[in-house]
C-alpha cells in the first residue's frame, strides 16, 4: 500500500523550511495523492495540495491569510493545550482584549510554564500562533501595529527570563532573522544574551 513519505527540497531557502517548523506546517510528497500536501499540524482545515510546489504554496498562502480574529486564531490553535486553558481560567477576570495584554498575561505564561513542565507539543502550538500573526497581512493596520509589538515587547524580550526558552530559540529563528529587533532600544539590552544563545 503507498504511504506518504516525507519530501524536502534541499533548494528550499533556509528561512522558509525555519517558517514552516515554526507554523507547525508539514510538507510533504505525497505518493497516494501523487501531489505535494501542506497541512497544519494544529488546524485540521488547515491543508492543501497541489501539483507542484509552487503551486501547493501558493494554495496555502491564501488560505493561511483567511481573515481571522486574532484571538479566535490563539484558541483554535492552542485549543488542545491544558497548559493554556489554565492560564486562561486564572486570568479570566482581566481584560484581554488588547494583543498586549493577551500576551502578557497569557500566551507568555503559557509558554514559558510549557518549557518549565516539558510540555513542548504547547511549545510548538505558541510558537505557531506566533508565525501566523507574523506571516498575515490581512489583520488590519491598528491591529497589526499592536500585534507586532506584543511579539516584540513581549515576546522576545522577555524569552530572556526563562532560560529554556531562550537556549532554544536557534532552533526556531537564525540569528540573522532576528537580529534587525537589537536595532530597537528594548530589545538592544537583551542582545548580549541572545548572542550567548547563538554562540556568536
Amino acid at each position: 500500500m503507498a504511504k506518504d513519505l516525507d519530501f524536502v527540497d534541499a533548494t528550499f531557502d533556509r528561512d522558509l523550511l525555519y517558517g514552516l517548523k515554526r507554523a507547525g506546517v508539514e510538507f510533504y510528497w505525497s505518493l497516494r495523492q501523487s501531489r505535494y500536501v501542506l497541512r497544519s499540524k494544529f488546524k485540521k482545515d488547515f491543508s492543501v495540495s497541489g501539483a507542484d510546489e509552487l503551486s501547493a504554496f501558493t494554495q496555502f498562502g491564501l488560505l493561511y491569510q483567511k481573515q481571522l480574529h486574532w484571538r479566535t486564531m490563539a484558541d483554535e490553535i492552542l485549543c488542545e493545550s491544558q497548559m493554556y486553558a489554565s492560564t486562561l481560567d486564572e486570568e479570566r477576570e482581566l481584560p484581554l482584549e488588547h494583543p498586549i495584554q493577551f500576551w502578557t498575561s497569557i500566551i507568555i505564561p503559557t509558554f514559558f510554564n510549557a518549557y518549565i513542565a516539558n510540555q513542548y507539543d504547547t511549545v510548538e502550538r505558541v510558537y505557531a500562533f506566533i508565525e501566523w500573526t507574523l506571516w498575515n497581512e490581512s489583520i488590519d493596520g491598528d491591529t497589526r501595529d499592536g500585534i507586532w509589538t506584543a511579539n516584540l515587547i513581549c515576546f522576545f524580550e522577555n524569552l530572556p527570563d526563562c532560560p529554556q526558552a531562550l537556549n532554544d530559540i536557534p532552533n526556531w529563528f537564525p540569528y540573522d532573522e532576528i537580529k534587525f529587533m537589537f536595532e530597537y532600544p528594548p530589545m538592544a539590552k537583551c542582545k548580549p544574551q541572545f548572542d550567548k544563545a547563538y554562540g556568536i
